[in-house]
């Protein structure tokens, strides 16, 4: 599956209006892993977009040190966290496992850190 540019976003609402918009044809939707990606054409190349649904995975410790009771919390700035993908997303870290390996261009589309001023 070789695709010249792939856009993630941060829903799906969000991944198919990039698709929309960016598209110079029809798209098509496809399903990998059971997870909607929109498939299109711009100029010679081929685009996939697909949207995410909330964190894919979470940040954690080793199990020795997550019970809170009796472990110091100082101690936690001293451990490597680890990364575990969330049961209920496997699927979408799967797609983009999948549809990244064979991508040219991956661009990320997610929401911008907004800041408040006073």
């Amino acid at each position: 599956m070789t695709i010249d540019s792939l856009v993630v976003a941060e829903k799906d609402s969000v991944a198919r209006a990039i698709a929309k918009y960016l598209a110079q044809g029809s798209i098509s939707i496809r399903k990998v892993y059971g997870i909607k990606t929109y498939w299109f054409t711009r100029g010679d190349e081929q685009w996939a977009s697909i949207g995410l649904k909330g964190h894919i995975m979470d940040v954690d410790f080793p199990e020795e040190l997550n019970n809170w009771h009796s472990v110091e919390p100082s101690k936690l700035f001293d451990v490597e966290p680890m990364l575990v993908i969330r049961e209920d997303t496997i699927n979408y870290a799967r797609a983009l496992l999948r549809l990244g390996a064979g991508a040219n261009i991956v661009y990320l589309a997610l929401m911008p850190i907004l800041r408040v001023r006073p």
